[in-house]
């Protein structure tokens, strides 16, 4: 246990240095580990996933909410991040009947372009950029 949790923190540690680079005020990460993260940059803000999914659960509106969410900092010229952690990994589930964490996941990358800019090599820890999808003109 105390290997583990050394190597969770290591890995956050990595991710913490990594967001103290951002520019905060033009910032949005989206996360459902946002308490082990969110003060590397206070100037970031921070959306977790895990009050939004206790207050909506984890189901195709909350879904909804949560892209309707990234479109709007996205419109207002923020540049938004999600961080991929261990509840994505596994698909952890919030309530029994309701779908899993990587239900957010799998719909970002549905609408969205998702470009990874940071990968452990120790945890399953992930940070993308959430970019509009390029329309090819036919």
């Amino acid at each position: 246990p105390v290997d583990t949790a050394r190597g969770r923190e290591r890995v956050y540690d990595e991710l913490r240095d990594l967001l103290r680079t951002l520019d905060g005020p033009s910032t949005v990460l989206v996360s459902s580990q946002a308490l082990a993260i969110d003060d590397a940059n206070p100037a970031v803000t921070t959306y977790d996933l895990l009050p939004h999914s206790e207050r909506h659960g984890i189901n195709d509106d909350s879904i909804d909410r949560l892209l309707a969410y990234v479109r709007a900092r996205q419109a207002e010229g923020k540049t938004v991040y999600y961080h991929y952690a261990e509840f994505e990994d596994v698909d952890s589930h919030f309530r029994k009947y309701e779908l899993g964490f990587a239900a957010y996941f799998h719909a970002l990358q549905a609408e969205f372009s998702l470009r990874e800019i940071y990968r452990s090599s120790l945890r399953p820890q992930r940070l993308y950029v959430i970019e509009a999808r390029l329309s090819v003109d036919k």
